[in-house]
């Protein structure tokens, strides 16, 4: 059969979609098995069809991946608001705040802070910053810890660090929590600037430096609140046990239900 080059350019678009007749299709593969020009003409127009059929699928990409990291923005931004109106109140009220109320203010702050921060991006970058973060919170929680043992030996010995007087003690111990509560919070800050800058980073520190801030901010409550020694070391470590405890039942209980 005898076709023009003509002809069988207008039968393409019709064979490469599967609409044309048998008999069409015949022709169409005949010629292009001896003609190189068709052929090639064919192909190019494979390969634009191809390609206008992707485009929507990338414009489809980069609407998801614009709104992913919208939600990003206004969700942080709603918790750095309410973590900042929250340490407000503390600050304000830390001598007058119950000190049950730490025990409600740590859940809250954890599930707050898995339901509006990031949670995963589209191009996580492998970085070792996850372990530092959580190296150095776990050491701030610590040395928050270790201030319980060594006041009481301060006071009982009647030696103090700096030779500060014994009736001072209060407030640098007040300071130097307030200190590492101010650390765990730079700590979560930088890990969410990090999360939200697609840095892998472990969401398990949220639970984990807000948890050590609870810890620091009860432990001064007790220091405003303290009328023995005894009371003091017992009413310290209540709050800990409990609120370490919290911390990481609610961190547990929110990684299952982030994973469902």
């Amino acid at each position: 059969m005898n076709i023009s080059c003509n002809m069988i350019k207008d039968l393409i678009p019709s064979y490469i979609d599967q609409i044309c007749s048998d008999e069409s299709r015949q022709a169409v593969e005949e010629h292009i098995s001896t003609c190189q020009a068709c052929k090639a003409y064919m192909e190019t127009m494979k390969k634009e069809l191809t390609a206008e059929e992707s485009e929507p699928k990338q414009l489809q990409y980069m609407k998801k991946v614009k709104r992913h990291y919208e939600l990003n923005v206004f969700a942080i931004g709603i918790f750095l608001f309410i973590c900042a109106v929250g340490t407000v109140i503390v600050i304000t009220r830390i001598g007058r705040i119950p000190i049950r109320m730490y025990n409600i203010i740590l859940p809250v702050f954890i599930i707050a802070a898995y339901a509006f921060l990031p949670k995963d991006s589209f191009t996580q970058k492998k970085t070792k910053q996850s372990s530092v973060f959580i190296i150095l919170s776990l050491f701030a929680t610590t040395a928050a810890i270790s201030l319980l043992p060594q006041s009481l030996d301060w006071i009982s010995g009647a030696h103090t660090p700096f030779n500060i007087p014994v009736d001072k003690l209060g407030p640098f111990m007040t300071r130097c929590l307030a200190a590492l509560a101010i650390v765990q919070m730079a700590i979560l800050i930088i890990s969410v600037i990090q999360k939200y800058r697609d840095y892998l980073i472990n969401r398990r520190i949220y639970a984990l430096t807000l948890t050590g801030v609870c810890i620091s901010l009860a432990f001064i409550t007790h220091l405003y609140n303290m009328t023995t020694p005894e009371s003091y070391v017992h009413s310290v470590s209540v709050s800990f046990f409990s609120l370490f405890a919290e911390g990481i039942a609610t961190a547990v209980v929110m990684e299952l239900v982030s994973r469902k």
